[in-house]
């Protein structure tokens, strides 16, 4: 979900996820790595032995995790980063991961504001992404593209770069528990033009009120990214790899095989892992 400005800058990864997360049978890709703070994040894929995708993953070394670990007395800004998957790995739909850490977290209030990480992987092209713009949406996400149990928030907002978002509302930050991590699904319609809104509509956004666009596109849009958060504070607690089944929609926009799962997975040298796994075959629009 939303944060501050780019801070990093990328550069190619040259070793740093390595045998830490390869498993029986499946080979380690690294793509594009930027420098946070005085560690490196590294967007990495793995491929079975039959050389399909397993996994879609990003790992964050401890030299990053340090240099985000929240000090009151040391306040942080905002890190927003774009990593590119290796390209001798057919990534199927998706195109690049968006790396984000919020030091003070984002909406909904008392939810989501606590320091924790996003990671955007995006079914996307990236420059179609970034010029995604603020507003609110009025189109459709088709029921059989809706993941069960995910809602809109209330004002559905588009978050510039960015996208809507659906939150689970099975989750425990939902239902009297707190946010550890979880998993978002985002919405776009890709045939809106920012310079045509069918309308306005007033939100408050930032503490003040605002006439922001409405775009209803050709009122159909699609899931175009899929999102696990963290806490920095559960990342610091990890001491063992853990997976969580995630819900998915009966079709997506193409048919094709897409993740039923996250894991998050601590690094037994350096630093931990999230990833998107458990890919299975999904029809598209019938």
């Amino acid at each position: 979900m939303k944060t501050g400005a780019v801070l990093a800058s990328g550069v190619l990864a040259t070793g740093t996820v390595g045998a830490s997360v390869k498993q029986e049978d499946h080979e380690v890709h690294e793509g594009e790595s930027v420098d946070v703070g005085d560690g490196t994040v590294t967007a990495y894929a793995t491929t079975n032995s039959a050389e399909e995708l397993s996994s879609l993953g990003v790992h964050v070394d401890d030299d990053a995790l340090a240099s985000v670990d929240v000090d009151e007395s040391k306040p942080h800004d905002s890190v927003a980063a774009h990593l590119s998957f290796p390209d001798a790995v057919d990534t199927l739909q998706f195109t690049f991961v968006g790396f984000h850490f919020n030091p003070v977290g984002h909406p909904p209030p008392d939810i989501y504001t606590v320091p924790h990480f996003d990671f955007h992987f995006y079914m996307m092209a990236e420059d179609a992404v970034e010029g995604i713009p603020l507003g609110v949406a009025a189109y459709d996400v088709p029921d059989k593209q809706h993941p069960s149990g995910f809602v809109f928030e209330d004002s559905r907002l588009i978050e510039p770069e960015m996208g809507e978002h659906l939150l689970d509302g099975t989750a425990p930050e939902f239902n009297d528990g707190e946010f550890t991590h979880t998993y978002v699904y985002g919405a776009y319609d890709s045939s809106i033009d920012p310079e045509n809104p069918s309308g306005v509509e007033e939100l408050e956004l930032g503490g003040e009120t605002r006439e922001v666009p409405v775009f209803e596109g050709d009122g159909e849009g699609r899931i175009h990214f899929v999102e696990p958060m963290v806490t920095t504070e559960f990342f610091a607690s990890l001491d063992e790899e853990m997976s969580v089944d995630v819900t998915t929609p009966e079709t997506f926009f193409t048919e094709g095989r897409y993740p039923t799962e996250y894991v998050l997975k601590p690094d037994r040298s350096d630093g931990v892992h999230i990833s998107i796994d458990g890919f299975e075959e999904f029809p598209g629009p019938s």
